[in-house]
């Protein structure tokens, strides 16, 4: 679909598609020592879910009525209700992918990864973690209670939710490079694969785009071949998922530009 020629809102340029456009008070965030990747017990399920039924009616307003968020395809989701499932989603919007899972999944448990500097938010950081949040540990001594809490998802019957791009590009069209990295839950831990693709479109002169969420899946988790290849055919399956998708923007709100070729595209 092709994008509406007009002057966008803001025009940036980058170096690399891993630079960071999104930076806060609470950016450089260090997780206590002591910091809990998995919450256990009776009292835990029951905060976890009074503050993802918190978060979904909230959601309810900002991504419905102020973001103008319309999903697409979640019946792909409801065979899967009640086992672990990967869901891939390209990171576009700051606040509005925090509510992506409380819409999508409601108050049924779920993980996802995140930056520790969202912790750092006033109020609403301290109760991330337990709506299901596992931040990205700042200390090397965390990661393999990070590891496990991750790992764990699955068996939990729970959805994992993650964003391989890493740092927000808001507005962005495209579908950034996916490090090979984020792919190896799947391959360690299979479960069924979604994508999740973001993407905008024209709502009249002056006005926010409306975004339209793709829900895709499940993709062919391989079975075959080294553990590298099975991660790069899994990679290259959601990219191409969620770059067929992107095609349904027809709307720049911000650009992206190369800073070393300021003529040619972002994509």
């Amino acid at each position: 679909m092709a994008k509406r020629r007009f002057a966008p809102k803001i025009t940036l340029f980058y170096d690399k598609f891993t630079d960071d456009f999104v930076f806060s008070e609470q950016q450089d965030y260090q997780l206590p020592a002591d910091f809990q990747f998995q919450r256990k017990g009776i009292g835990a399920a029951l905060s976890g879910r009074l503050v993802r039924a918190g978060f979904w009616l909230y959601g309810c307003y900002y991504s419905r009525l102020k973001s103008h968020v319309h999903f697409v395809n979640q019946r792909v989701l409801k065979p899967y209700r009640h086992q672990g499932i990967y869901l891939y989603a390209n990171h576009t919007q700051p606040m509005g992918d925090a509510f992506t899972p409380f819409q999508l999944l409601k108050t049924r448990p779920f993980a996802v990864i995140i930056s520790p500097a969202n912790l750092g938010i006033p109020v609403v950081g301290k109760l991330l973690p337990a709506g299901g949040a596992l931040p990205i540990p700042t200390d090397r001594h965390q990661f393999r209670q990070f590891e496990q809490a991750v790992q764990a998802s699955i068996p939990a019957k729970k959805s994992l939710l993650i964003y391989p791009e890493g740092h927000v590009w808001p507005y962005y069209t495209g579908i950034r490079p996916l490090p090979l990295a984020a792919f190896h839950y799947p391959i360690a831990t299979p479960a069924p694969v979604f994508t999740l693709t973001t993407t905008y479109q024209s709502r009249g002169v002056g006005k926010k785009p409306r975004q339209t969420v793709f829900v895709d899946g499940p993709l062919t988790v391989p079975t075959t071949g080294s553990r590298k290849e099975r991660q790069e055919a899994l990679r290259d399956a959601v990219a191409a998922q969620m770059a067929q998708r992107s095609r349904a923007s027809n709307i720049e709100y911000y650009r992206y530009l190369p800073r070393k070729s300021e003529g040619s595209g972002a994509k």
